[in-house]
């Protein structure tokens, strides 16, 4: 009985810290994508010419897509 309840125990402790470690970390990753976000809407405001700039800005765009879809996954996730 005592084996059996120590193992619940570490269980419920094991996701209670898995679970505030991966809500921290979203919440890490959506404020870090709205940053982007505005950069990236900021920099398509301007006249922007240099070809290398608005490679670099494709880039990031590119990533700040996948930061959103890697968010949603971790929403949408099955337990």
């Amino acid at each position: 009985m005592e084996a059996a309840l120590s193992a619940f125990l570490g269980e419920i402790a094991n996701r209670s810290v898995s679970f505030f470690i991966e809500n921290l970390f979203k919440e890490n990753l959506h404020c870090k994508l709205l940053r982007v976000c505005n950069i990236i809407e900021e920099a398509e405001g301007r006249q922007i010419r240099n070809q290398a700039m608005l490679d670099q800005l494709k880039v990031l765009q590119g990533v700040m897509y996948r930061g959103y879809y890697v968010l949603d996954a971790f929403k949408y996730r099955a337990y």
